[in-house]
């Protein structure tokens, strides 16, 4: 890495949905000459994943291998520096990044390192509990359950063999919600492969609020929960977790025996966003102001769950891809702007249609207001989630060709 400042360099952190369309654009203006600058990508995992696929890795609905495209397959290498380091830190007085790979100087920086599980000081649950925000975690998690699986096919009491095909989801939220519908239909067919008796498979969700998907609108949550309850998913609401041990759970009180519990209990922006003195609020996210600039950095930008965008309502918007490719496709459009001597656009901060996957092809849907639901919102999320796999694949077709 280098030491000394250079003239232009546009550092982009994380190669999630907003970093990755974000120096996508940038790289395509570098070789079309309309942006004169040094570009560096910093991701510490070297591939770029399919975050809204990965409830489907880990119950086995699509190959693992399809949830994650490896950088340097994606991004032209003639164009881009891309750099695997992890980020532990962000210097704005001296515009440097700190990562486990030493300092690097920047002239502009653009945040989009997505988030990571919040943490609540739950004893025991940072020692126990699986979460599902990376891939190598939903491969993980799937290895997990059809370890426990067959364990329970060899268990010689009922009792250890419940516990074993208990799975406890903790958090009713998008990711909780999505993971417990994929589950519904995955469980029966580990117990059919490994003998373990139906009766013995238990799949519970549990929620400390009074209903599912609190940031969603209300009617949504209810239809989730008619859903998942259709489907077999024990759904437990105002049931907090409240401690976690190796062999079980402790939710509301009652004492729950398992060998897998999940953590979808909520997203943080990195902690050292706010301890590198950025304007940050509710997760950790970063204020923003008109052109998604962190508020009171010029040269310091941030996209994708990180940023705390707000709409004209004062509302803020939801840490979702469709939100990340948005932002990130905006900022390039204002570093372009600035590099053109232009007035950059400001961002217009608005919500999204948005759907949720509960496993079987059924979905709920919230398109600005009107409620879809059934197969017409699984059809609709599926087509999304496509159109983004066929514009990755295009990607990679004109790097292969």
């Amino acid at each position: 890495m280098a030491d000394n400042m250079e003239p232009d360099r546009i550092v982009v952190l994380g190669a999630g949905y907003a970093g990755l369309r974000c120096i996508s654009t940038l790289a395509l203006a570098r070789r079309q000459g309309l942006l004169d600058a040094r570009l560096t990508l910093v991701e510490r995992h070297g591939y770029h994943q399919l975050i809204t696929w990965l409830h489907e890795v880990a119950c086995e609905v699509i190959p693992a291998e399809r949830a994650r495209v490896p950088l340097d397959r994606l991004i032209p290498d003639d164009q881009v520096e891309i750099v695997q380091a992890e980020v532990t830190g962000v210097d704005p007085e001296q515009r440097q990044v700190i990562t486990d790979k030493g300092r690097m100087p920047y002239s502009r920086l653009v945040v989009a390192l997505g988030s990571e599980p919040a943490w609540p000081q739950i004893p025991g649950l940072r020692d126990y509990a699986l979460s599902l925000r990376w891939w190598h975690q939903a491969v993980h998690v799937r290895t997990h359950v059809r370890r426990q699986f067959a364990k329970a096919g060899r268990a010689r009491t009922r009792g250890a063999r419940r516990r074993l095909a208990r799975i406890v989801i903790a958090g009713g939220g998008f990711t909780g919600c999505q993971l417990a519908g994929e589950f519904a239909h995955w469980l029966p067919l580990l117990a059919d492969t490994y003998d373990v008796p139906l009766d013995d498979v238990h799949l519970m969700l549990v929620e400390a609020e009074e209903r599912l998907l609190p940031a969603w609108r209300r009617w949504v949550g209810r239809r989730a929960e008619q859903v998942l309850r259709r489907k077999g998913v024990d759904v437990r609401l105002g049931a907090p977790l409240e401690r976690v041990e190796q062999e079980y759970v402790v939710i509301a009180g009652e004492r729950v025996p398992t060998a897998t519990l999940i953590w979808a209990g909520g997203i943080q922006a990195p902690p050292f966003l706010e301890t590198a003195g950025l304007p940050t609020g509710p997760q950790g996210r970063v204020y923003t102001d008109a052109f998604l600039r962190a508020s009171g950095f010029r040269d310091l930008y941030v996209a994708g769950d990180s940023a705390l965008a707000i709409d004209a309502r004062g509302h803020v918007l939801p840490a979702t891809a469709a939100q990340a490719l948005r932002q990130g496709e905006h900022v390039a459009k204002v570093l372009l702007a600035e590099a053109a001597g232009a007035s950059p656009p400001p961002y217009q901060a608005r919500h999204l249609a948005m759907f949720i996957s509960l496993g079987g092809g059924d979905a709920v849907g919230d398109i600005f207001g009107v409620p879809v639901r059934g197969r017409a919102a699984g059809l609709i999320k599926e087509g999304v989630e496509r159109w983004y796999h066929n514009m990755i694949t295009a990607a990679l077709a004109s790097r292969d060709g």
